[in-house]
């Protein structure tokens, strides 16, 4: 048998229309490594597969026969030391649409009409252009250190248009509603951390993570939010950083948010004398009857049932923090200042969010315009 040069690979035949490849490459280690892959069809087509492995890898690219599903368990495992828990959770929940569509093709077979057609489907099936985005954007990134790793020439979702999104409408409560959730929840247990909600507009995730260290409601009524608390699946419940530096700020208190934190200290010191030794003392402000610390997702599905059958308009708990938002509006507080409370990235991210519901700042400002220009 002739010897063979380099880059050429070997096609062998081991059945019927069953052809199996092999072909050298050497790895970021400097260790040679073999590519072994086996092909259905013809002797032609072996061949043709044969100059396609070829290519790739002298393009540099790794002509693996791994399929999208192993790769992007690679590729989790391998970002998971530079994410947070909860975000790796998320991106391993949002590649399931991928995986299980398309978890088997070979990931050097994937094309963007692929991904396409499963963001059709997506949206077909009525999920949000918010969770096809997101699988874009995660997919993408995926891909992009695909590409750096040398196992793709290019990254497929640069070839797939993710949807346009589309801004859900935004419920929050009016004066009105707040008092009647006021005078419902007068008795219940989370009453409290529901008015704390509504008075400062912190995301569940942020409430659930505030210890007393982080508040001042005896001088100067100042809140800082430093640290987040929430479920990851299969870990429990997880502390973990704001979502962005601006989220991590410092908020003055209204009166009646210092009142409620005042009221829960209070019931948070009878709960404590009555649990004696079974109080968990982790020093988090809003606690069950223990001491352990509120789970968000569990009181969001309370507060879901809270308000079921009532007169209220449906919101999510989140709608709280929507809640305080039109408020503030209302009274006339600043974007600036709006947006510095919520912990948002910029005051424009702001106004975009909620322009809708500055209707009467904007009629003001024609008015003055308008009188301007008459004393002109």
């Amino acid at each position: 048998m002739a010897r063979r040069g380099p880059n050429e690979g070997s096609i062998i035949s081991v059945g019927p229309n069953r052809w199996r490849l092999r072909k050298d490459h050497y790895a970021a280690d400097g260790a040679r490594r073999w590519i072994d892959e086996t092909v259905r069809g013809t002797k032609k087509q072996a061949e043709g597969r044969m100059e396609e492995i070829k290519a790739m890898s002298k393009a540099g690219i790794i002509p693996t026969g791994g399929s999208l599903d192993e790769y992007l368990h690679e590729w989790l495992d391998a970002i998971r030391p530079t994410v947070k828990p909860k975000t790796h959770y998320d991106y391993t929940n949002t590649l399931k649409y991928a995986t299980a569509r398309y978890g088997r093709l070979r990931l050097q077979d994937l094309r963007g009409d692929h991904l396409q057609k499963l963001y059709a489907d997506m949206l077909g099936k009525g999920l949000s252009t918010r969770t096809v985005r997101l699988l874009h954007v995660v997919l993408g990134s995926a891909f992009k250190a695909a590409v750096k790793w040398g196992r793709l020439a290019y990254t497929p979702t640069d070839r797939a248009i993710a949807p346009k999104q589309q801004r859900r409408e935004i419920k929050a409560w009016c004066v009105e509603e707040v008092r009647q959730f006021s005078a419902l929840t007068n008795n219940h247990p989370h009453s409290n951390l529901y008015q704390f909600l509504m008075y400062t507009g912190l995301r569940r995730a942020e409430v659930c993570g505030l210890k007393w260290s982080d508040v001042d409601i005896d001088d100067n009524r100042v809140l800082t939010v430093r640290r987040i608390l929430h479920r990851v699946v299969g870990v429990g419940l997880v502390e973990g950083s704001p979502k962005t530096r601006r989220s991590m700020r410092q908020i003055v208190l209204c009166s009646s948010a210092a009142i409620a934190l005042k009221k829960e200290r209070a019931a948070q010191l009878g709960c404590r004398l009555s649990a004696g030794p079974a109080w968990i003392d982790g020093e988090w402000v809003f606690t069950n009857r223990f001491g352990a610390p509120i789970d968000a997702d569990r009181l969001t599905t309370e507060f879901k049932n809270v308000i079921k059958d009532t007169s209220l308009t449906q919101i999510t708990l989140n709608g709280l923090r929507h809640t305080f938002t039109s408020l503030s509006i209302l009274a006339k507080v600043e974007a600036k200042v709006i947006s510095d409370s919520l912990g948002h990235s910029s005051v424009s991210f702001t106004l975009d969010t909620y322009g809708h519901l500055f209707p009467v700042q904007k009629q003001e400002a024609a008015d003055a315009l308008d009188q301007l220009l008459k004393l002109g």
